[in-house]
């Protein structure tokens, strides 16, 4: 589900494009929310063991996020639907 810009919450698909080692951070590319979504480790679905970067996710956000970023995930978890590996 997609939500107007001007919401302080909600929910959007988006891609990793960051995994940090050192602070653990995780940078989601929303492209609904017109930018980058700031992440800590904790707010992804528990199950998945390593997120990496081009992995397809749903993230509940809410806004402000962090400096140079449009908003924060509070949850996020893979899009199944979207890991086809392409050819197999």
């Amino acid at each position: 589900m997609t939500t107007p810009s001007g919401d302080s919450s909600g929910s959007a698909s988006g891609t990793i494009s960051r995994v940090g080692v050192e602070d653990g951070a995780i940078i989601i590319d929303v492209p609904a929310l017109g930018g980058r979504c700031w992440c800590e480790r904790r707010s992804v679905d528990a199950s998945v063991a390593e997120p990496r970067v081009g992995q397809p996710v749903q993230v509940s956000w809410e806004r402000p996020g962090p400096p140079g970023f449009v908003a924060r995930a509070v949850a996020v978890s893979l899009r199944n639907d979207l890991m086809g590996t392409p050819g197999a």
